[in-house]
C-alpha cells in the first residue's frame, strides 16, 4: 500500500511539473512580454518624480533590460526607440562605451527609423564629449553631415566640428562675445572688430 501511495506521489508530481513546463512554453506570456514588463518596471522607478536620489544601479539594470528586449524582439517598433533610451541613460551614467555600442547599433541596425541618424549624431558627441576621442568624433561627425545634409542636427555636428577639442569654458567665452557683439551692432555701436574711422 504505502508503495502504491509513493507511485502515486511520484506520478502526481511528475505530471505537475509537465503541466507547469508545457504552459510555461506553450501559452502564457511571449519572452518579449516578461523583458517589457521588466523594463516598465525599472523604467517607473529610474524615472519616479519624487525619488530624490538617482539610483544608478537600477539604471544600469534598465540598459540592460532595453538591451534585453532588443535582442529578443529586434524587429519590434519599441527596439530603436529602446535603444535610444539605452544610449541616453548609459551617457547619463557615464558609460561611454556601452553608449557608443549603442548608438551605433541604432545607426547600423534601424537607418531608416526617425531615431536611426541620431544615432551616428549621438555616437560622434559621446566620443566628442565623454571619451574625447577626436579623431573618431570627427569622422563621424564628418559622415554624419554626408549622409544627412538636410537633417535638423547637421548644422550642429558642423558647429561640433568647428569647435572640435575647444574646452566648454572656451566656447562659452566665445559666444558671449559673439552675443556682445551682435547685439553692440544692433545698436548701432561699432563692435571690436570694427575698423576705426
Amino acid at each position: 500500500m504505502k508503495n502504491q501511495h509513493t507511485l502515486l506521489y511520484n506520478l502526481y508530481v511528475c505530471c505537475f511539473f509537465f503541466g507547469m513546463l508545457t504552459l510555461g512554453s506553450c501559452g502564457g506570456s511571449e519572452p518579449g512580454q516578461d523583458l517589457l514588463g521588466r523594463v516598465e518596471r525599472l523604467e517607473s522607478f529610474v524615472y519616479k518624480k519624487d525619488a530624490g536620489v538617482f539610483n544608478a544601479d537600477s539604471a544600469r539594470a534598465l540598459v540592460d533590460a532595453y538591451i534585453a528586449y532588443v535582442d529578443a524582439s529586434p524587429k519590434d517598433s519599441l527596439a530603436p526607440e529602446y535603444l535610444f533610451k539605452a544610449g541616453e541613460v548609459a551617457t547619463s551614467l557615464q558609460m561611454g562605451e556601452k553608449a557608443i555600442e549603442v548608438y551605433h547599433r541604432l545607426y547600423t541596425d534601424y537607418p531608416e527609423h526617425d531615431k536611426g541618424p541620431m544615432g551616428l549624431f549621438l555616437e560622434a558627441f559621446t566620443y566628442d564629449n565623454l571619451l574625447k576621442d577626436y579623431d573618431k568624433a570627427k569622422v563621424l561627425y564628418e559622415s554624419f553631415i554626408e549622409k544627412y545634409p538636410g537633417h535638423s542636427f547637421a548644422d550642429d555636428a558642423q558647429g561640433s566640428l568647428d569647435n572640435l577639442g575647444v574646452p566648454v569654458e572656451e566656447l562659452i567665452r566665445k559666444w558671449e562675445e559673439q552675443e556682445g557683439n551682435s547685439q553692440a551692432q544692433g545698436a548701432g555701436m561699432p563692435s571690436d572688430d570694427a575698423p576705426a574711422n
